[in-house]
């Protein structure tokens, strides 16, 4: 049998992303501009990011004023360095099982970039899984690649580890299929709209 070659995620994240605090800050405001009017009124909701990465995110919630939040990733790498900001995370094996061992849990679960990784075949049952930890008035926040955007294809293929791109109809029916009963889809935009309309954005 053939030996698997472990993949190094990190050589494609840190193209991105930095460990430096100014890259922490300014995601903090790119989180709070897309999540902030999703987000619960209570600054002490139990709040859990999977696939943190090296928890931007979870910095952002942080600087918001929430109290309660940690995140989980496969990826030890990544996970070091969230725990060198000090941050409440930790390494898991398995997304699936971890969440599945935590039913009703979370007010909030976000997710972000993420579920395009999985393989399609394991998408469902990921967000089940996802669904299961959230307690019953509870509130799920994802953002996938937009395959309806004029830069679909090149969102889609950017990442090897992408297995697909999702349309507002194939979203939704993922989130349907997985217990999910208000869905609201809405498009993102990673920069804002500049202060005079005809200079290019």
């Amino acid at each position: 049998m053939a030996k698997m070659v472990k993949i190094d995620y990190s050589l494609h994240y840190k193209k991105w992303h930095n460990e430096s605090i100014e890259h922490f800050d300014n995601y903090s405001k790119y989180y709070q501009r897309i999540l902030e009017k999703y987000l619960p009124v209570d600054k002490s909701a139990n709040i859990l990011d999977v696939g943190c990465g090296f928890g931007l995110a979870i910095y952002a919630l942080h600087k918001m004023g929430y109290k309660n939040v940690q995140g989980i990733d496969i990826s030890p790498d990544q996970i070091k360095i969230a725990k060198e900001k000090g941050l409440a995370v930790e390494c898991v094996a398995d997304s699936i099982i971890w969440l599945n061992n935590h039913k009703e849990e979370f007010d909030l679960i976000i997710s972000l970039d993420v579920l395009e990784h999985l393989p399609v075949e394991n998408q469902i049952d990921f967000t089940v899984a996802i669904s299961s930890a959230i307690k019953g008035n509870g509130k799920f926040i994802c953002t996938v690649p937009n395959a309806s955007s004029t830069y679909a294809s090149r969102w889609r293929y950017i990442d090897w580890t992408h297995s697909s791109s999702f349309s507002e109809h194939s979203l939704e029916f993922v989130l349907l299929n997985s217990h999910f009963k208000s869905i609201k889809i809405h498009e993102i935009e990673f920069m804002v709209r500049p202060k005079y309309p005809y200079l290019p954005r």
